[in-house]
């Protein structure tokens, strides 16, 4: 059967092609275990709680008439009563005592948690491996690759991480945007024929086209000092976000009045600004600033040549002016051979002082999955795991009921409904990621690739959708501390924590007060003249380094000599006290529960036990118990031979009765 069920399925691989064979065979995987894991026990239910109100009560089932059909037991003579031959003697087995009897009762209660615990494991390593396959199917090894190559292509070849200035800008988009953006000719000199649509690399396919996209911030967003008044009465920060601009301008940021708003020269989408709704956009964190989805919008598209006069122009009408404090270059590509999108933005930031900081960021993400093995293995873990998390809602939604307040009394509670949240959380989010990307590919089809498709937003719902499968592992895993805490081993972490807490706590109150002053220090010394104290993110994170003897003390001692002793100061007091003391504390609390774990068994030895029940199953030895732990005799009892003929026959009579009635 299985070599005609070979030949069958390789004659339809021939006639009707791969993808549909793929297709049939994740229809019919997905169709099985819908209906095993789900259909067939609903059905179960259902046909269990209609035969339970439906069937036919029976009115006298409740009543025992067994004295009116039963008849008066008679005794007849029997031969063997008046026998007079001795009889053979009987052997009698005497009962189990009640130390035996509770020997019993412990080897079975041991049995029977050994085989829960066991269960549990196994299927909770089997979800583990469910959330794993799914992990790993939205994610890709290449993606560091890809992103390495677009990279090197639109960074480090014409110097993006080099701009310092507005001109450096204006002639990095004369050399990146049109060799980039657009598929040059080839290595012959020929031009790319059938490569319409791709980037400079020749391998990515372009996503619709490219845009830049301006953030001006308003004017007048500060004070100007009364001394220098005279000189200048405009004054502008950081955008802030509420600070952004919002109004349309005529052409070369001319202001628009009710005379000249319908003039071609104020109709100018460059000059007009296009909210975040208009364009699919979502704010963008830079290093100096958060920028809004919206802005003056430049579209990428046409010849080459129309381009670099478009850029030119807009380069002469100072598109870019003292108001700027962003132009980000915005687009999306795809590549066929890795089935990877990558989301690309690249932003220059403006400062208020003066000076260009460059800034980008590149997200290769998947989209579409295939019905190969592994998309098939993928929505196969997917509905396994749909059920588990079903399952552990459920469970503890009945906990919760029945132990109301007294359920939130252990944090293990807390991770249940965690692990149940995030799961929701990554339900809702894959969903929303897979109607996002039919639109997506439904407006690439219907516009051949050349109609305005922004990845931001599907590549910020992949993000989010990887955080949570990331949390929803992390926490997963750490449950298995739970379910292995019967191993005074695995159990030892945990015992220890909850024993030195009190202490810890709060020592680590006094340990970040201590940290923070530091940080307030230094930070106040160095921010103007060290990047990494330039604010107190960046102090603290710096600080943290410096706790961990990673930290280059020579530029430290260069920039300024009080922050270099302060530096001694900080050791001392953080490296050799708070830290050593704090592990004193950990220490201490872990010998204890060492001490107190010292020679004491396993209140469970669940691994051995799965290890004798599989050995069990292949027949290399006997079923595993726990009988002869508290009764080293084991089942077999003393036997007791007795002759006496008066109990012998009067067992037998007793045997006799039974019988007959």
């Amino acid at each position: 059967m299985v070599v005609v069920s070979i030949f069958f399925l390789w004659t339809f691989v021939i006639v009707m092609g791969n993808d549909r064979v793929y297709r049939w065979l994740a229809c019919m995987i997905i169709t099985f275990f819908t209906s095993f894991l789900i259909i067939e026990p609903i059905k179960v239910v259902i046909f269990a709680i209609c035969s339970h109100f439906f069937r036919k009560l029976e009115l006298d089932a409740g009543l025992d008439d067994s004295e009116f059909d039963e008849d008066g037991i008679i005794i007849q003579p029997h031969k063997e009563w008046q026998s007079t031959e001795k009889m053979r003697k009987t052997k009698f087995y005497l009962p189990y005592t009640k130390e035996h009897l509770e020997a019993l009762r412990k080897a079975r209660i041991k049995e029977i948690k050994s085989q829960a615990f066991a269960k549990e494991i196994i299927t909770y390593l089997i979800f583990l491996a469910m959330i794993y396959i799914i992990s790993v199917e939205n994610r890709d090894t290449y993606s560091y690759k890809l992103m390495s190559q677009i990279e090197n292509n639109f960074v480090y070849k014409h110097g993006f991480h080099m701009i310092n200035t507005t001109n450096d800008y204006w002639n990095w988009t004369q050399k990146t945007l049109i060799p980039e953006l657009k598929a040059g000719p080839l290595y012959n000199g020929k031009p790319p024929y059938g490569l319409r649509g791709f980037v400079g690399d020749h391998t990515q396919r372009m996503i619709g086209y490219g845009t830049l996209r301006q953030i001006l911030v308003k004017r007048n967003t500060c004070m100007v000092a009364p001394a220098i008044v005279n000189i200048t009465r405009e004054c502008a920060r950081q955008s802030g976000i509420i600070n952004e601009e919002t109004s349309h301008f005529c052409n070369a940021w001319k202001e628009r009045n009710d005379l000249t708003k319908d003039l071609p020269s104020c109709l100018m989408p460059e000059f007009r600004y296009s909210t975040a709704e208009e364009l699919h956009s979502y704010p963008v964190i830079g290093r100096k600033d958060t920028y809004l989805g919206g802005g003056y919008v430049f579209r990428i598209k046409g010849g080459n040549k129309v381009i670099r006069e478009n850029i030119r122009r807009l380069q002469q009408q100072h598109w870019i002016n003292n108001q700027t404090r962003a132009v980000l270059l915005e687009f999306g590509v795809y590549n066929v051979n890795l089935n990877l999108f990558a989301v690309c933005t690249f932003v220059a930031e403006w400062l208020p002082g003066g000076g260009v900081t460059p800034y980008w960021r590149i997200d290769p993400i998947r989209l579409i999955t295939f019905f190969d093995f592994n998309g098939i293995s993928a929505y196969v873990a997917m509905v396994g795991c749909a059920c588990f998390i079903i399952y552990f809602t459920l469970r503890e939604f009945t906990k919760l009921v029945q132990l109301k307040m007294a359920y939130w009394s252990t944090y293990w509670s807390f991770v249940e409904w965690g692990i149940i949240l995030d799961a929701f959380g990554a339900t809702g989010l894959y969903f929303y990621k897979r109607i996002e990307t039919e639109r997506i590919l439904n407006v690439f089809s219907s516009t051949y690739g050349n109609g305005y498709i922004k990845l931001q937003r599907v590549g910020l719902i992949d993000e989010m959708y990887g955080y949570t499968i990331g949390l929803l592992l992390f926490m997963a895993i750490l449950k298995l501390l739970k379910i292995l805490e019967f191993n005074n081993k695995i159990s030892l972490l945990t015992t220890t924590l909850n024993r030195c807490w009190s202490e810890l706590s709060g020592f680590l109150v006094i340990f970040f007060f201590v940290l923070f002053a530091f940080v307030q220090l230094f930070f106040f010394i160095l921010f103007s003249d060290m990047f990494d104290f330039k604010d107190i993110n960046s102090a603290f994170k710096t600080c943290f380094t410096m706790m961990l003897n990673k930290f280059k003390f020579g530029d430290l001692l260069d920039t300024s000599t009080t922050a270099a002793i302060m530096f001694f100061l900080f050791a001392v007091s953080v490296n050799f006290i708070l830290i050593n003391v704090l592990l004193t504390i950990i220490i201490e609390g872990y010998e204890k529960v060492r001490q107190e774990l010292l020679g004491k068994k396993n209140e469970l030895d669940v691994i051995q036990y799965m290890k004798d029940v599989t050995k069990y199953m292949f027949g290399v030895r006997a079923r595993p118990g726990f009988l002869y732990e508290f009764s080293p005799q084991g089942l077999k009892n003393e036997e007791l031979v007795v002759d006496d003929e008066s109990k012998v026959k009067t067992g037998m009579c007793l045997h006799y009765i039974s019988v007959k009635h």
